[in-house]
């Protein structure tokens, strides 16, 4: 579980740096897929939508632009950086034929990075 915790608090640092350097306009979200939930529950999530191997989370910049984030716990001590499941793999490559930016990513200097390469537009100081 220290796994998990690990990338959940990473996600949350990942959240608080986009809402700071994006536009105002942007949006960020995490689409609620993952948790573990009884089967009778993952059943009805799966009725509604959910799709495995979504992205931890999706933003939304202007021009109609939409990037895919995974995110992965970084490298700790003892511990190797989290890397994706099949699904995941398979809908990064899904969603990049569809046209849309994606990376996975292990930190906010990750982030920032992806941002660089993929040129959008942030409010931090160069």
């Amino acid at each position: 579980m220290a796994g998990r915790q690990s990338e959940d608090a990473t996600q949350i640092a990942i959240v608080n740096y986009l809402r700071q350097v994006l536009p105002a306009d942007a949006i960020v979200f995490h689409p609620a897929n993952g948790g573990l939930r009884s089967k009778v529950q993952a059943a009805r999530f799966k009725a509604m939508g959910v799709v495995a191997g979504i992205p931890d989370l999706l933003v939304l910049v202007s021009p109609g632009r939409a990037i895919f984030f995974e995110v992965k716990r970084p490298a700790g001590v003892n511990q190797r950086k989290g890397s994706e499941s099949l699904s995941q793999i398979a809908m990064r490559w899904k969603l990049h034929g569809l046209g849309f930016d994606c990376a996975t990513v292990h930190s906010i200097d990750d982030v920032r990075n992806a941002l660089r390469a993929l040129n959008v537009s942030t409010r931090e100081a160069a």
